[in-house]
């Protein structure tokens, strides 16, 4: 009963006191997609030209004859073709209407369809004929890619060669899974074909096989050292099969005897992972192993805590939509994961173990709209399992307790997340995010509470401080993007003003826990992001803000510098 009660003072203080392992660890650490809009490169193409002196032609139509027309598009054809008969209209209009016609094609995603005028009489009364070509494409040509790229572009591509048809979201669909291999940056481009109607799509691009990052913060609090730093490495397509291989590590980067590479380190956690297509559609496999530890100091003649966190997944994801303005992708998962809290001085003892095993579902997708503005969102369900090894409720002793009282294995939540992001003006952009957590009334394992204490939230706080079962954050960030040139070396300069708002909920709370606590910031802030090469960039971010909180512990200030070098 000791233990227990000293696991509920532990976790009902965490906001004040050092965060624990679990607390520090991102969901995930695979490599997002690019996300920006791109796609093929379609030659601009004029139509029918007009004959020189045909709009001094005078005749009238009694038929239009639409040869070749897809039935989808007969009412557009009709009403294009109609508008001709029985009036007196000149030669130019026909050339005119053809070239209406084929652009409702386009419209319609028909890009590489052609409407020709053959040869014909035309005189009053008579008739007209108009012939579609149904564009395809004749080949794909990847000489200009990088020999170990060739062959996956090739095949991801080969569903649309020789097809009658095809519409520019399937083309597009399929230009772009290609440049989701990892490491591979394409261009796309349309070029005439050998016949009349046909198209060869050529392709051309660089490969970078190994990409990784650096990265620097002061986000931790100051019993786990105040500072992180970082290192990833990506290894991407190196047996041509699209893979992805990633390895990440970070935490305080110090030595002695709570160093990085000792047994006990202050904080630190390590990642590794692949990524691996499973066919030519966009389906992959995702493993992942993490492990995070964190040993906070503590004042003198107290208690020290530990903290080991360890997850295991395997997620399997599918793009719904994949277009230059829209993607959109469903994810299931399951995560084995270990959450265990132990006393580590003066003597080691076990403190609180968790053993999860999580079912999860997502959605996320991306939006560019017309007015230049993105727009993403994202929901996941997990559900908690009581086989494959979890530990519940029942398990539980009092000299072990779980990570929360009330608590168990079979928990059930739902997350919810939003962000738009709009120019105003030439130097004014706006930014808006919210997210949601609830854990339906029930209590959560200490892992799966909601954090909102990160930089797209209420960045003032320490990382991962803030948790709860239930909660929200919402933020609105004005910035004045500007961008200063010498030569071909560029750096943009961002500064920017922001606030946030969040709630957090903790249900069932013990006597050392408040059940509901709010909390807000606000402040300025520096963007400074600047190209090397084509290869490496240099980012850096500087914030000062102000905390405002209602869980009796005194508000701050807090400058947090935040840098990244990618190459």
């Amino acid at each position: 009963m000791a233990l227990s009660l000293a696991a509920a003072v532990v976790f009902g203080a965490g906001a004040a006191q050092a965060q624990t392992a679990s607390q520090i660890t991102p969901p995930s650490f695979r490599p997002p997609l690019q996300t920006v809009p791109g796609g093929i490169a379609v030659p601009d193409h004029p139509g029918l030209q007009t004959p020189e002196g045909a709009e001094t032609l005078p005749l009238v139509l009694a038929e239009i004859e639409v040869e070749g027309g897809r039935p989808e598009m007969a009412a557009e054809t009709a009403a294009i073709t109609n508008a001709l008969i029985g009036r007196t209209i000149t030669a130019a209009e026909v050339f005119a209407a053809a070239r209406r016609l084929e652009a409702a094609y386009a419209r319609a995603g028909y890009a590489l369809v052609r409407v020709v005028l053959p040869a014909q009489t035309l005189a009053d009364g008579g008739r007209l004929k108009l012939i579609v070509i149904d564009g395809y494409v004749e080949r794909v040509d990847v000489s200009a890619l990088p020999e170990r790229l060739q062959t996956r572009v090739q095949a991801i591509l080969a569903p649309i060669v020789a097809r009658p048809g095809i519409r520019m979201p399937e083309l597009e669909r399929r230009l772009l899974l290609a440049g989701d291999i990892s490491g591979a940056r394409l261009r796309s481009a349309l070029a005439a074909g050998s016949v009349h109607g046909s198209s060869v799509l050529i392709i051309d691009g660089v490969e970078r096989p190994v990409t990784g990052q650096w990265t620097f913060d002061n986000a931790p609090s100051s019993p786990l050292g105040d500072w992180s730093a970082g290192v990833g490495l990506d290894a991407n397509n190196l047996f041509g099969q699209g893979e992805q291989f990633y390895f990440r590590a970070g935490g305080l980067p110090e030595d002695g005897r709570k160093g990085y590479l000792s047994d006990n380190p202050r904080s630190r956690t390590l990642a590794v992972g692949m990524v691996l297509p499973i066919g030519l559609d966009g389906l992959t496999a995702n493993v992942e192993a993490t492990r995070t530890r964190a040993n906070p100091s503590h004042p003198k003649n107290t208690l020290g805590f530990g903290s080991v966190f360890e997850r295991y997944s395997l997620r399997l994801r599918y793009p719904l939509i994949r277009s230059r303005a829209t993607t959109l992708a469903a994810e299931v998962g399951i995560d084995a994961q270990n959450d265990n809290l132990y006393v580590v001085h003066p003597i080691i003892v076990p403190l609180a173990s968790d053993r999860l095993r999580v079912l999860r579902l997502s959605l996320d997708g991306v939006w560019f709209t017309q007015a230049n503005g993105v727009l993403s969102g994202n929901v996941r369900a997990s559900q908690g399992l009581t086989g494959l090894g979890a530990r519940t409720a029942a398990d539980a002793t009092p000299l072990l307790p779980l990570s929360r009282m009330g608590a168990d294995a079979d928990f059930r939540k739902i997350e919810f997340g939003v962000a738009f992001t709009q120019p105003l003006a030439q130097h004014l952009t706006l930014d808006l995010s919210a997210r949601a957590q609830s854990s339906f009334g029930d209590p959560l394992p200490q892992s799966e509470q909601m954090g909102i204490a990160a930089p797209s939230a209420l960045s003032t706080f320490d990382s991962g401080s803030l948790q709860g079962d239930s909660g929200y954050a919402m933020r609105a960030q004005l910035s004045s993007p500007w961008t200063v040139r010498a030569g071909e070396a560029a750096l943009s300069a961002s500064p920017y003003l922001f606030g946030a708002v969040g709630h957090l909920r903790l249900e069932r709370p013990t006597f050392f826990e408040r059940e509901r606590s709010t909390y807000g910031a606000y402040g300025l802030g520096l963007r400074l992001a600047t190209g090397v090469t084509d290869s490496v960039a240099l980012s850096l971010s500087l914030e000062w803000g102000r905390q405002h909180r209602t869980d009796r512990i005194p508000s701050d200030d807090r400058f947090t510098l935040t840098g990244a070098v990618q190459f």
